[in-house]
Protein backbone atom coordinates (compact mmCIF):
# COMPACT_ATOMS: atom_id res chain seq x y z
CA UNK A 1 0.00 0.00 0.00
CA UNK A 2 1.12 3.49 -0.98
CA UNK A 3 1.92 6.31 1.57
CA UNK A 4 -0.80 7.42 3.85
CA UNK A 5 -0.51 11.51 3.96
CA UNK A 6 -1.51 13.55 6.77
CA UNK A 7 -2.38 17.15 6.94
CA UNK A 8 -1.93 18.48 10.64
CA UNK A 9 -2.79 22.14 10.79
CA UNK A 10 -0.23 24.15 13.40
CA UNK A 11 -2.14 26.88 15.48
CA UNK A 12 0.61 29.50 15.73
CA UNK A 13 1.69 29.51 12.26
CA UNK A 14 -1.17 29.30 9.92
CA UNK A 15 0.26 26.56 7.55
CA UNK A 16 -0.02 22.93 7.17
CA UNK A 17 2.55 20.29 7.07
CA UNK A 18 2.47 17.20 5.98
CA UNK A 19 4.10 14.10 7.54
CA UNK A 20 4.17 11.01 5.04
CA UNK A 21 4.60 7.83 6.91
CA UNK A 22 3.39 4.43 5.13
CA UNK A 23 0.32 2.46 6.20
CA UNK A 24 2.36 0.16 7.65
CA UNK A 25 4.10 2.14 10.17
CA UNK A 26 7.73 2.31 8.26
CA UNK A 27 8.96 4.97 6.55
CA UNK A 28 10.12 5.50 3.12
CA UNK A 29 14.07 7.04 1.98
CA UNK A 30 13.53 10.95 2.87
CA UNK A 31 10.95 10.43 5.70
CA UNK A 32 13.31 8.07 7.78
CA UNK A 33 16.01 10.21 7.56
CA UNK A 34 13.78 12.88 8.66
CA UNK A 35 12.90 10.90 11.29
CA UNK A 36 9.46 9.07 10.26
CA UNK A 37 9.62 5.91 12.00
CA UNK A 38 6.10 4.67 11.70
CA UNK A 39 5.91 5.12 15.63
CA UNK A 40 6.58 9.29 15.91
CA UNK A 41 5.24 11.00 12.71
CA UNK A 42 5.60 14.26 14.80
CA UNK A 43 9.78 13.96 14.53
CA UNK A 44 8.77 14.23 10.33
CA UNK A 45 7.32 17.52 10.43
CA UNK A 46 9.99 21.12 11.23
CA UNK A 47 7.88 24.03 12.56
CA UNK A 48 9.20 26.66 11.63
CA UNK A 49 10.94 29.46 13.77
CA UNK A 50 9.43 32.57 14.99
CA UNK A 51 13.18 34.45 16.08
CA UNK A 52 15.14 32.57 12.66
CA UNK A 53 12.51 33.73 10.76
CA UNK A 54 12.62 37.29 12.01
CA UNK A 55 16.08 37.55 12.30
CA UNK A 56 16.86 36.26 8.34
CA UNK A 57 14.68 38.88 7.55
CA UNK A 58 16.25 41.72 9.38
CA UNK A 59 19.55 40.59 7.95
CA UNK A 60 18.21 40.76 4.50
CA UNK A 61 16.66 44.15 5.33
CA UNK A 62 20.77 45.27 6.55
CA UNK A 63 21.77 44.04 3.26
CA UNK A 64 19.18 45.34 0.56
CA UNK A 65 20.11 49.04 2.80
CA UNK A 66 23.59 49.08 2.73
CA UNK A 67 23.90 47.70 -0.74
CA UNK A 68 21.67 50.61 -1.61
CA UNK A 69 23.08 53.49 0.49
CA UNK A 70 26.91 52.07 -0.76
CA UNK A 71 26.61 54.67 -3.59
CA UNK A 72 25.47 57.32 -1.99
CA UNK A 73 27.91 57.33 0.64
CA UNK A 74 30.64 56.36 -1.22
CA UNK A 75 30.09 59.20 -3.58
CA UNK A 76 33.09 61.11 -2.74
CA UNK A 77 35.45 58.31 -3.28
CA UNK A 78 34.21 57.82 -6.64
CA UNK A 79 34.21 61.59 -7.50
CA UNK A 80 38.20 61.45 -6.58
CA UNK A 81 39.01 58.11 -7.79
CA UNK A 82 40.78 58.28 -11.64
CA UNK A 83 40.19 54.67 -12.23
CA UNK A 84 36.68 55.07 -11.52
CA UNK A 85 36.63 58.01 -13.90
CA UNK A 86 38.55 56.16 -16.27
CA UNK A 87 35.93 53.21 -16.40
CA UNK A 88 32.95 55.65 -16.22
CA UNK A 89 34.48 57.10 -19.37
CA UNK A 90 35.25 53.73 -21.27
CA UNK A 91 32.55 51.58 -20.13
CA UNK A 92 29.61 53.11 -22.59
CA UNK A 93 32.10 52.83 -25.81
CA UNK A 94 33.18 48.93 -24.86
CA UNK A 95 29.03 48.25 -24.65
CA UNK A 96 28.56 49.92 -27.67
CA UNK A 97 31.17 47.77 -29.57
CA UNK A 98 30.16 44.71 -27.89
CA UNK A 99 26.49 45.29 -28.90
CA UNK A 100 27.56 46.36 -32.27
CA UNK A 101 29.34 42.79 -32.88
CA UNK A 102 26.41 40.89 -31.20
CA UNK A 103 23.73 41.91 -33.24
CA UNK A 104 26.10 41.86 -36.50
CA UNK A 105 27.49 38.23 -35.71
CA UNK A 106 25.28 35.91 -37.76
CA UNK A 107 24.91 38.35 -40.36
CA UNK A 108 25.44 36.67 -44.06
CA UNK A 109 27.42 38.65 -46.43
CA UNK A 110 25.69 36.70 -48.74
CA UNK A 111 22.74 38.82 -50.40
CA UNK A 112 21.55 41.33 -49.33
CA UNK A 113 21.59 40.38 -45.54
CA UNK A 114 24.65 42.52 -44.69
CA UNK A 115 22.88 46.09 -45.70
CA UNK A 116 20.44 47.03 -43.17
CA UNK A 117 23.14 46.28 -40.43
CA UNK A 118 25.53 48.12 -42.40
CA UNK A 119 23.43 51.57 -42.79
CA UNK A 120 21.84 51.20 -38.86
CA UNK A 121 25.45 51.22 -38.16
CA UNK A 122 26.26 54.07 -40.05
CA UNK A 123 23.86 55.91 -39.93
CA UNK A 124 24.20 56.20 -35.65
CA UNK A 125 27.71 56.91 -35.81
CA UNK A 126 27.14 59.86 -38.25
CA UNK A 127 24.13 61.15 -36.24
CA UNK A 128 26.18 60.83 -33.36
CA UNK A 129 29.24 62.63 -34.74
CA UNK A 130 27.06 64.71 -35.90
CA UNK A 131 24.79 65.85 -32.85
CA UNK A 132 26.67 64.09 -30.46
CA UNK A 133 22.58 63.03 -28.78
CA UNK A 134 22.86 59.51 -27.82
CA UNK A 135 18.58 59.55 -28.31
CA UNK A 136 19.15 60.68 -31.81
CA UNK A 137 21.85 58.65 -32.83
CA UNK A 138 20.04 55.52 -31.19
CA UNK A 139 16.49 56.61 -32.49
CA UNK A 140 17.82 57.15 -36.05
CA UNK A 141 19.98 54.39 -36.51
CA UNK A 142 16.97 51.82 -35.03
CA UNK A 143 15.11 53.59 -37.33
CA UNK A 144 17.55 52.84 -40.80
CA UNK A 145 17.51 49.81 -39.69
CA UNK A 146 13.86 48.64 -38.94
CA UNK A 147 12.83 50.44 -42.67
CA UNK A 148 15.27 48.67 -44.24
CA UNK A 149 14.88 45.32 -42.86
CA UNK A 150 11.63 45.45 -43.57
CA UNK A 151 11.40 46.91 -47.09
CA UNK A 152 14.16 44.65 -48.51
CA UNK A 153 13.53 42.00 -46.53
CA UNK A 154 17.13 41.35 -45.31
Amino acid sequence: MGPVWRIRHHRHLGDYVREGCNAAGGADGLLRARGCDGAGAEKASRRVNLWHSILLMLVIWALTFAMRAAPLVLRRWFDDNEIVRDIGALLPVGVMVILTAYTVRDTSLAGYDWVAPLVGIVVTVLLHLWRSNVLLSLVGGILSYSILYFTIGA
